[in-house]
Formats: structure tokens, C-alpha cells, sequence
């Protein structure tokens, strides 16, 4: 769970810091998580499965940061 909120983070500072228009940032941001974590120390079957939920929660993260901020309905 720690690992997709880190991964969705990422993924939403990635692209706001990068004017919201690329996917780049934060699909960068997942690959390095997810390199990061074939090294963790811990039973591989459990790293490799990690990879899974580091890009696609990553991607999530540009994909809410990029909805605009609508105006105030009132």
C-alpha cells in the first residue's frame, strides 16, 4: 500500500512540476521506482510484483493531476 501512495505521489509531483502536458516526468518517476525496487532487500517474487504497482499507480497520478481545476460553480 506504502509503495502505491509513494508511486501516485511521485506520478502527481512529476507532473506538476512539468506543466501538466507530458506523461514523461511520471513515467519516469514509476520506472525508477520500479529499478528501485528490484533491489530491495526482501523475497524476490515480492520485488517483482512490486514493478506492477509502481508505473500503473505513477501514470494514475498524471492522470489526476492533469484534470484542470474547474471554476467555482456559485
Amino acid at each position: 500500500m506504502c509503495y502505491a501512495i509513494g508511486a501516485f505521489m511521485g506520478g502527481v509531483v512529476a507532473t506538476l512540476s512539468s506543466d501538466r502536458k507530458q506523461i514523461y516526468p511520471a513515467l519516469i518517476v514509476g520506472l525508477a521506482l520500479a529499478i528501485g525496487g528490484l533491489f530491495n532487500p526482501g523475497p524476490m517474487l515480492f520485488n517483482v510484483l512490486s514493478i506492477f504497482v509502481y508505473i500503473p499507480f505513477s501514470l494514475l497520478g498524471f492522470l489526476v493531476s492533469k484534470i484542470k481545476k474547474q471554476k467555482d460553480f456559485y
